[in-house]
This record gives C-alpha cells, sequence and structure tokens, in this order.
C-alpha cells in the first residue's frame, strides 16, 4: 500500500496504465523533429521513419532511460538554506507560484491588464518574502518597445537579481537557454559550479498529440549538458489533443513524459527530470481549456499517482489554480481542491500560487492568499505522533474529572499550545467585535495589506553588484542577438 493519503487508483490500474504508456510508444509512436534526438535515438534502438519523424521507441530502451534518471535532484537557492532537494526515499514537499502568464491584476486599481517590467521585480519580492514558496517564478511582460524574443533572459536576470530562492523558467529555445546558462555562471563562477549547484530550472512542453519539436528538444539538450533541472510539461487537453476520459488524459500525459525521458537520457543520460504536466479538460460548450475543475483535480491526483508508484518520478503538479477570472467562491473553491487532491496524492511540488484564468492572469494580492493554502495543505497531512505524552494521559491523570477543572495551566498544555495549531497571517479567527474594530476587512483586503507591507518594507538579499551588472550585460547581449525565437 503507497504511504500518500490518497490513490484515486488501484495497485493493477497503476500497473495497467504504466504498460500501456510503454505500449503508445513501441506502437503509435511519437513525433521528433529534430535530427541529432532522431539521431541518438536511433543508434540506441528505436525505429525512426525520417521522412515522418515517426520513431517508434522499444521497450528495452524505455526501461534503460528510466533507470539513469537520478534519485535526488538539487534546485540550489542563491542562500543554501534555501535549496529545495527532491529524494526518492524521503518526500519533501515543496511550493511555488506560476509562471508564463502575461495577464495582470493591478495592485491599486483591482483591474485587469497586461504584465509590465515593473511587475516582475514586484513578483520576484513577493516571491522571496512569502514563508510557504521555496520556488520563484516570473510573469512574462508584454511591454512593446522591449525585445520580447529574449524576455525569458531578461526575466531570469531580474529573478536572479531579486530573490535567493530556486527560480523556475519557461526558455524559448536552445539559445535562449545558452544566455541563462551564462547568468548562472555568471554568479557561481563556472559551469561545473553551476552543474554542482543549479540555480534554475527550466521547463519546456511537448506538442500534444506525441511530438516533440525542435526548440523543445533544443531546451532539454542544453539543460542536460549543464545538468539544469528539467521540468516536462504535457498538456493535452482531453477531448482534443487526447481522449476525452479521465483516465485517457492520464494515459496520454503519461506516455508524452516517458518520450521525454528517453529523449533526454539518450543525450544525457542522469539528467535530472520532473514530471511536470498540466493536463487539460475540453469545456464543449465554449471550447476553453479548463484547468480548474474537480476533474482536473483528479487528473492531477491519478497522474502524481501513476508517476511516483509506476516510475519513481518527482511530480510537480498542480495546485492552487482556478479558471475563475477573479477572487470569489469559485477560485477559492476549485483552487483548494487541486491543491488538496494533488498534495495528498504525494506531489513533491505543488505549482500555481497567485493565478487565474486558466493561468493566463497573476495577481500578487492572490499569490498571498494562495500561501496561507499551501501552509494548510502542508498542516493537513503532517503525520499525527501518537504516544503516552501527545495523547496527554498524564495531564488526564493530573486534572481529573469534573466541571471545576480545566487544561489551562496544565504543563502538558503549556508544553504544546504553541506548536500544535497552525498560525495564519491572513485567518481572523476572532469575535466579530474584535473584527470590525480592526476595519472589518475581508480575506483580499487583508491580503493586498500584507503584499504592500511587503513592498514597501522587505529587501531581498542583494546579489554583488558585480555579479549583477555582469548579469544585466548578458541579458542586453541576449537582447540585442536574439530576434525571434531561434534554436541553437
Amino acid at each position: 500500500m503507497s504511504k500518500h493519503l490518497m490513490r484515486l487508483l488501484s495497485d493493477e490500474d497503476v500497473g495497467k496504465i504504466r504498460e500501456e504508456s510503454i505500449k503508445v510508444l513501441e506502437e503509435v509512436g511519437v513525433k521528433v523533429s529534430h535530427e541529432k534526438a532522431k539521431k541518438l535515438l536511433e543508434e540506441a534502438g528505436a525505429r525512426v521513419d525520417h521522412d515522418t519523424n515517426l520513431v517508434l521507441i522499444p521497450r528495452s530502451l524505455i526501461e534503460e532511460c528510466l533507470k539513469k534518471l537520478p534519485r535526488q535532484i538539487l534546485m540550489a537557492g542563491r542562500d543554501p538554506s534555501r535549496d529545495v532537494v527532491l529524494e526518492s526515499d524521503r518526500q519533501n514537499v515543496y511550493n511555488r507560484s506560476m509562471t508564463g502568464a502575461e495577464g495582470w491584476i493591478d495592485l491599486h486599481t483591482d483591474k485587469y491588464r497586461k504584465v509590465v517590467l515593473s511587475d516582475v521585480k514586484d513578483f520576484a519580492t513577493i516571491d522571496d518574502a512569502l514563508e510557504n514558496i521555496h520556488i520563484a517564478t516570473a510573469p512574462y511582460y508584454c511591454d512593446e518597445n522591449l525585445n520580447l524574443a529574449a524576455r525569458d533572459v531578461r526575466l531570469l536576470q531580474i529573478m536572479l537579481e531579486n530573490t535567493s530562492k530556486h527560480i523556475l523558467m519557461q526558455p524559448y529555445g536552445g539559445k535562449n537557454t545558452e544566455y541563462m546558462v551564462e547568468l548562472g555562471i555568471a554568479e557561481l563562477g563556472s559551469a561545473e559550479a553551476l552543474r554542482k549547484r543549479p540555480r534554475f530550472t527550466v521547463m519546456t512542453s511537448p506538442v500534444p498529440p506525441l511530438t516533440y519539436h525542435g526548440n523543445e528538444i533544443d531546451v532539454m539538450f542544453c539543460a542536460g549538458k549543464y545538468g539544469i533541472p528539467l521540468e516536462i510539461t504535457s498538456m493535452p487537453i482531453c477531448g482534443a489533443a487526447s481522449p476525452v476520459t479521465i483516465v485517457g488524459g492520464v494515459l496520454m500525459t503519461i506516455a508524452e513524459h516517458l518520450a521525454g525521458v528517453v529523449i533526454s537520457q539518450v543525450a544525457h543520460p542522469g539528467a535530472p527530470v520532473i514530471f511536470a504536466p498540466r493536463t487539460c479538460v475540453l469545456d464543449m460548450s465554449t471550447g476553453s481549456a479548463l484547468e480548474g475543475t474537480v476533474e482536473n483535480a483528479m487528473i492531477s491526483a491519478a497522474e502524481t499517482q501513476v508517476a511516483k508508484e509506476g516510475f519513481g518520478w518527482f511530480a510537480d503538479m498542480y495546485g492552487p489554480t482556478s479558471d475563475s477570472l477573479m477572487h470569489d467562491g469559485q477560485s477559492v473553491i476549485e483552487r483548494t481542491f487541486n491543491t488538496i487532491l494533488s498534495r495528498f496524492a504525494g506531489a513533491d511540488i505543488l505549482a500555481g500560487g497567485g493565478n487565474y484564468e486558466h493561468s493566463y492572469t497573476m495577481d500578487i494580492v492572490q499569490l498571498a492568499v494562495d500561501n496561507e493554502i499551501f501552509g494548510m495543505a502542508a498542516r493537513a497531512v503532517k503525520k499525527l505522533e501518537v504516544n503516552d505524552d501527545t495523547l496527554g494521559v498524564a495531564a488526564m491523570r493530573r486534572v481529573g474529572a469534573g466541571v471545576d477543572r480545566n487544561y489551562l495551566i496544565d504543563p502538558h498544555t503549556m508544553k504544546y499550545f504553541k506548536t500544535e495549531y497552525s498560525k495564519h497571517k491572513l485567518m481572523v479567527h476572532s469575535s466579530r467585535a474584535i473584527w470590525e474594530s480592526t476595519g472589518g476587512k475581508n480575506l483580499l483586503e487583508r491580503a493586498r495589506e500584507r503584499v504592500k507591507s511587503i513592498l514597501r518594507e522587505y529587501k531581498p538579499a542583494p546579489l554583488p553588484e558585480r555579479i549583477a551588472q555582469e548579469q544585466r550585460a548578458i541579458a542586453v547581449r541576449a537582447e540585442q542577438e536574439i530576434t525571434e525565437a531561434t534554436t541553437v
């Protein structure tokens, strides 16, 4: 039996999905539009049709590549106390904000607009300050006077300067990833130092169904070359780019990731790879790809179970996400379901902090609220220690029976009352009179106040100015040399 608290699938179910995902790659295959990757796969034993780019991957190669995956992945912070460490024999659970969104809820007007460059520093600062966020991410600015083809590089430069936490980025291609590596080397001093302490993780996505294009593979190969952790984000839409059923979507997602594992390992054996799917549900009435429904939560929990139990993969899964366009009851319900199911299923990383609208829009006020959800989810799965002391056996003997007796000043209460119960920065548990005397503010108002206070008072640990200047120069050079989505 799994040690995880929730299992939607039986052992037989997990085994069948594992088996069928291998058969999909053996019999259906994957399209690979990358000459070097096709050559490596062919040399390793795959059947490659160079005219159609279809690659059939034999079971033996799949199993061989699975054995090469590392059993531990370090996602380093600038400060080692902020390291994220994924381990096969011990589960440490981490949280992160959402990345990639271009929409933004303005802190001061509460109105929707596009992300601008100055928002990135604010987002990094909030990421750095929030106690339940362990991996920092970036919204993607849309300033028309800036070179958007190189904004991924500029974003990493800003993040490195404004947070000492580990950073997750979405590069546009191999050349962009090479510039990101330069930024990491500028901070660490050498490529070998970066390999030992990778300061950022990169994310790349196959194109469903079962297709890897050149840009995605260039990112994979560059990451593998330098030991940068790689998140493969399969995003099939159930009913459009995968079978419409929940388990059909799970199978497609697992198969696409499995193909990515093989591609990464034939090029760079031992390259660190993380399962990070974002399987969507097609709303047949509107055509929208949904991410916040209860079925999304079920898909995420099932995928987590197959990843962990069937393959031993590290899993970065959706946490607080919603299809709502604002902070409302729908948002609270959807993000709570998605967080709890993924967390109870055993995800290593929970993603999604600060997003609305199918991950298109970011809100740093919502990020502060999600920080609370992350904290509650962590408490909810914390193991309860059962022994004579925690049961309060001696305290019950001391206090005895009778309505004239209580535990308020008993030593057992003094020992445990500060650690047994959570303290949340945004939740109200006082009486109505006390709440009204402090302004009668709702959750969103309290979160907005906290965000404004952080931006006003909190200062992330600074980079040495020499390193910051070198990284800024690298970003400028990238903006001058990258004029469109290119590959190495």
